[in-house]
């Protein structure tokens, strides 16, 4: 090597040596997204959309007795940025698994069972869905062999990012010339129940449904084999969703929504959803 190689290779080891180390960075690194399994569900606060994600949810139980009769419920406990809308949520959920309801004054007399058990499909920061199986099988100990009744089902979803927390209806959610109708109808594309929905045995009024991460569920008044839940899954669901509306904006539905079947026509517009997006986030 000559001279002027090693005297250049000297310096360059010199500049290097005298080279201030980096700036430490006053930026705090943002914690990794939960992901918390459950058999059934995954609970994460891993981004689903921009401005979307999803919030912690705890299970909570009570197990007890009042007399002769044994209450078993289950329900849900949602975490959200804000407190206010925190408490508002709670006592929504509240309200419906009737946790304040079941009382010693009202079950007092009575033989049986009550068990209610509440979940919810989806927990974000904009939208909350919940579903609960109510079953009161409480009677009069003179009849005691009565048949025991079928489970009431109540399905909600709430919005969850403004001010209040505001129970969602059809109307929120569907296209101004949209029914529910016309959703169910949708979801009943060769399905064997289509006659017990259509008829009304399935539904006193209009039918609850439910928000997941990649559709929605339509559920009826009580859980029975001859009424079953409905889905529909985001695609299909395109077709009839408020463009740039909460669930294209969960769902990420993308293009010109099609235009809505009339409801008294016969055929279900099963195939009226075509609308591509991107492959759905795994369900909590």
């Amino acid at each position: 090597m000559h001279l002027s190689e090693q005297s250049g290779l000297a310096l360059l080891a010199a500049l290097l040596a005298c080279r201030p180390p980096p700036a430490e960075t006053t930026e705090p690194r943002a914690p990794p997204p939960l992901f918390v399994a459950t058999p059934d569900r995954l609970y994460t606060t891993a981004p689903v959309a921009d401005g979307l994600a999803y919030v912690p949810v705890a299970e909570k139980a009570i197990a007890r007795r009042s007399g002769q009769v044994a209450v078993a419920i289950s329900y849900f406990e949602v975490d959200l940025p804000d407190d206010d809308r925190e408490r508002e949520l709670a006592a929504l959920i509240r309200e419906a698994a009737m946790l304040d309801v079941w009382t010693d004054e009202r079950l007092e007399g009575k033989v049986g069972r009550v068990e209610v058990t509440c979940v919810t499909p989806l927990a974000t920061t904009q939208v909350v869905s919940l579903v609960c199986e109510r079953l009161d099988a409480t009677v009069d100990p003179k009849a005691a062999d009565a048949p025991v009744p079928t489970p009431e089902l109540v399905a909600r979803s709430f919005a969850v990012d403004g001010a209040h927390v505001v129970p969602l209806t059809w109307a929120d959610v569907l296209l101004p010339a949209v029914s529910p109708k016309l959703v169910v109808m949708a979801a009943l594309d060769g399905h064997e129940a289509r006659e017990a929905w259509l008829s009304g045995p399935c539904v006193a009024t209009e039918p609850g449904f439910s928000v997941f991460a990649s559709g929605i569920d339509i559920w009826p008044d009580r859980r029975t084999p001859e009424c079953p839940q409905l889905t529909l899954d985001r695609q299909r669901i395109a077709a009839f969703a408020v463009p740039n509306g909460l669930l294209a904006r969960i769902f990420r539905l993308s293009g010109a929504p099609a235009e809505p079947t009339d409801p008294s026509a016969e055929a279900p517009p099963a195939e009226a959803a075509n609308a591509e997006a991107p492959p759905a986030e795994p369900a909590p």
